[in-house]
């Protein structure tokens, strides 16, 4: 799934590789790719977006993650030998995911052998969450943009860098913002109790409504707020899942909300791909990524 297109890489083995919308119609062809077996969308790697294939289909021949950059749709020539780390193995499956290891980002898959080998490699820091926002501000208007940073499993002492680039069409200049984070120690006394997390909304794509899983290690119940915004960082809808007269909620135990894919005016809001972020006593705890698809 390419996210920043809302489109879909698609190909069978060796045959080309296509990036087709949700209407059918073909965006973009990679022409006759290596014969794979998955394939993984990377836009958080400097340089990218680039597509990871997983290459080497047939037993014996040894199997690799191989890189292609979507501004040129042409192999970058950075592969990994998976078949060398796991012998014995052929291509799988391939995907790119932030969640499984806070702040960085993983490139996994399944190694097909005996046994199946389910692998994952640091392919970079997910850090800042890119901006999924975009969209038209009107001469006059202003709109604060919420950045979340995240130094869950950062060691004191690091000190990560970016910049945020503010780009128009038509053009009428570029903004740079350079972001710093510095990760210092910090006493117990003054951070919420590290088991206090968001887990990933389940189903997911969802069609109608979806479960969103969190645990809370805090006495805060009143003040926990699960709160979803579109892809342009507006606001759709704040749940107040803690309440006094709501006796399901215990500390420590995993609970959970629904959303009904509506707005705060209960109106369904249209597919696409929406945020939903966890915050505890004007803390932010976590934000995690939904996909509506009606």
């Amino acid at each position: 799934y390419d996210e920043d297109n809302d489109a879909f890489w698609v190909n069978n083995w060796s045959e080309d590789l296509k990036l087709i919308d949700r209407s059918g119609n073909v965006l973009n062809t990679i022409y006759a790719p290596p014969s794979l077996y998955g394939s993984a969308y990377d836009n958080i790697s400097e340089g990218g977006p680039y597509l990871w294939i997983f290459t080497g289909t047939s037993t014996g021949d040894g199997c690799q993650v191989e890189q292609y950059d979507l501004n040129t749709l042409a192999l970058t020539g950075v592969s990994h030998s998976v078949s060398g780390d796991f012998p014995s193995t052929i291509a799988g499956g391939l995907f790119a995911s932030g969640d499984i290891v806070p702040g960085t980002w993983i490139l996994g898959g399944l190694a097909q052998g005996s046994p199946d080998i389910l692998f994952g490699y640091d392919i970079g820091y997910n850090w800042p969450p890119p901006p999924p926002m975009q969209g038209i501000i009107e001469a006059g208007q202003s709109y604060d943009w919420p950045l979340i940073m995240n130094s869950t499993g950062q060691t004191p002492g690091t000190v990560l860098t970016a910049d945020i680039i503010f780009t128009s069409d038509p053009d009428v200049g570029t903004i740079t913002i350079p972001v710093t984070l510095t990760i210092i120690e910090s006493g117990v006394d003054d951070i919420l109790d590290i088991s206090t997390e968001l887990n990933q909304n389940y189903p997911n794509p969802f069609s109608s409504s979806t479960t969103i899983v969190f645990n809370l290690a805090t006495n805060l119940h009143e003040n926990t707020q699960i709160i979803i915004y579109n892809i342009k960082g507006q606001l759709v809808k704040t749940i107040y899942p803690m309440t006094n007269n709501n006796p399901r909620f215990t500390r420590g135990q995993m609970t959970n909300v629904i959303w009904d894919g509506k707005d705060e005016k209960g109106n369904p809001v249209s597919s696409g791909i929406y945020f939903y972020r966890l915050e505890v006593d004007d803390k932010v705890i976590d934000t995690k990524k939904c996909l509506l698809l009606r």
